[in-house]
């Protein structure tokens, strides 16, 4: 769930934000926040960064893209 949406402010932003799951999704086969339950998901979403270890091994241009959606 982006962001915008947890704080009831839809807008485009929110499709190229799920673009970006999607796409860390496929090349890593794992989620990008993580947590123990939902709320602990749902505020590393609103207040950390996505998980970049598993991005180690990609070009600069992949993490780039990945961290503009």
């Amino acid at each position: 769930m982006a962001p915008e949406v947890i704080q009831q402010k839809y807008n485009f932003k929110c499709d190229l934000w799920s673009c970006g799951v999607i796409m860390y999704i496929i090349l890593t086969n794992r989620l990008p926040f993580s947590g123990e339950n939902d709320d602990e998901i749902i505020l590393n979403i609103l207040y950390s960064e996505y998980h970049t270890y598993y991005l180690k091994d990609f070009s600069e241009n992949t993490k780039d893209l990945l961290s503009k959606l």
